[in-house]
């Protein structure tokens, strides 16, 4: 076959190992690539950026390591960059699909997990666990990854390891995830980022892209489906803090600082007193109430019907089972809704940023963004228009005199009320059907509560 100039330049680097003190060796190459990129980036000087890193990929692939942190950066330190971020996006999923093509057609490779950075985090975890297994149902993928989960492998959770394998080939032999890991530089897979026809992005934004091709091909668009050890494992630890399998019960997770924290990340954290009226309505409705998160969170006066766990230190099963058995998820768009909805459970997601791409099966609540100039919040055009859609930095917001109004305790009880209104498909379900095409054309595929409906104009 005929080899691409940078398939050509792949295997020439690896027929001669180089010296780590030679000017040419790979670490010497990323860590020039790293401060020119970061000169660049800290100039503003977007177009050289995208120049350099088209350049630095056809002649050293190995420097797609660093293309995260130059999205993370484009999004969350400068507004209007957009279109920056999603061409580096776009340069690296070409890039390792090309590298992945040349493993599996030239060596006989199959694609390895080349980075267990997602094992770290529930969202990414349980996002990228989703992605694989839709890519493979759609053909883009002939066969599972490798994931290497030898012993001392750090993961957020591990009562997911039996649903990784419905998507991975997981090997846990220490010989073995040695071997694999040595040579996943050669056929590389990487779920972070996607391209689907025109859409580019972040995988928590696959399924909008792929929703409706799914729908048509007969794909259940949620792949998590409960196992029974999941099951038996939860409901023994459940029991005694009164939950049993029959109750209806929300499961409800408040995003407060203690865990994954930094600055982009100050607007999706909430006080939870502002809660406090919401979950004993729910608690009045008849629900019970099943708080989870982290040691670090503020406790809640205790209450008949509230089963908080963020204190308790329980097996990874229990979260797993809390989401995927609940009338509904309420909380912060955080990592624990991605495991209700890829369980095909409704999610309410309070006070969200940002407002693009929204997957269905839910209610959402946005953070009205006040303009200083007008004292009024921005409109879902006005924040299309002023490319915001993807954004959700303090930092961005600051520089536009943007203030973010947070929900009221007011606003909060109104929220979940209509949440019950709306999977009973009442009068604010209806609203959203009216306008579902037009939510729609924003990449919302779920609905919205009353006050964010307004910001529809």
């Amino acid at each position: 076959m005929s080899l691409l100039p940078l398939e050509t330049d792949f295997k020439k680097s690896h027929l001669k190992k180089l010296d780590e003190n030679s000017v040419f060796s790979p670490t010497n190459i990323i860590n020039c690539f790293t401060k020119n990129v970061m000169f660049l980036l800290k100039n503003k000087r977007f177009k050289e950026l995208l120049e350099l890193v088209e350049m630095s990929l056809k002649e050293y692939p190995f420097c797609r390591q660093k293309l995260n942190g130059i999205y993370v950066s484009l999004i969350n330190d400068s507004h209007g960059t957009v279109e920056e971020a999603k061409e580096i996006i776009k340069l690296f999923v070409s890039t390792t699909t090309k590298l992945q093509n040349i493993g599996t057609k030239s060596l006989g490779l199959p694609p390895i997990l080349e980075t267990n950075w997602m094992l770290t985090r529930m969202g990414e975890m349980v996002d990228q666990t989703a992605y694989t297994y839709h890519i493979q149902r759609l053909g883009l993928l002939k066969e599972k990854p490798i994931l290497c989960l030898a012993a001392g492998v750090q993961i957020t959770n591990a009562g997911f390891i039996p649903y990784l394998s419905d998507s991975f080939d997981v090997v846990t032999d220490d010989k073995q995830c040695a071997y694999f890991q040595s040579i996943s530089y050669l056929c590389p897979f990487n779920p972070s980022f996607f391209q689907y026809g025109s859409e580019i992005g972040h995988n928590g934004r696959f399924l909008n892209a792929v929703y409706d091709d799914l729908i048509s091909n007969g794909i259940d668009p949620y792949p998590l489906k409960l196992k029974e050890i999941t099951k038996n494992q939860a409901l023994n630890f459940l029991k005694p803090f009164g939950l049993n399998e029959d109750d209806e019960f929300i499961v409800l997770h408040l995003r407060e600082e203690g865990y994954a924290d930094g600055a982009q990340h100050t607007y999706r954290n909430v006080d939870i007193r502002n809660y406090i009226d919401s979950i004993d309505w729910l608690i009045n409705q008849g629900f019970k109430v099943v708080r989870i998160g982290h040691q670090h969170m503020s406790p809640l006066e205790p209450r008949n019907g509230l089963i908080d766990l963020t204190a308790v230190r329980n097996p990874g099963e229990v979260d797993i089972f809390l989401c995927a058995r609940a009338k509904f998820y309420y909380g912060s768009g955080s990592g624990p809704v991605s495991l209700a909805f890829n369980f095909n459970v409704p999610c309410l997601i309070t006070n969200n940023l940002p407002y693009g791409h929204q997957r269905p099966n839910g209610l959402v609540q946005f953070v009205p963004l006040i303009q200083e100039s007008t004292g009024k919040p921005l409109s879902l055009e006005q924040i299309r228009k002023m490319k915001l859609e993807h954004t959700y930095s303090p930092k961005i917001f600051n520089d536009l005199k943007l203030t973010p109004k947070f929900a009221s305790s007011a606003d909060n009880l109104r929220l979940v009320r209509e949440m019950v209104e709306y999977i009973e498909h009442g009068e604010i379900f209806k609203q959203n059907c009216a306008k579902k095409e037009k939510l729609k054309e924003y990449g919302i595929l779920c609905g919205l509560d009353s006050k964010s409906l307004s910001l529809l104009t």
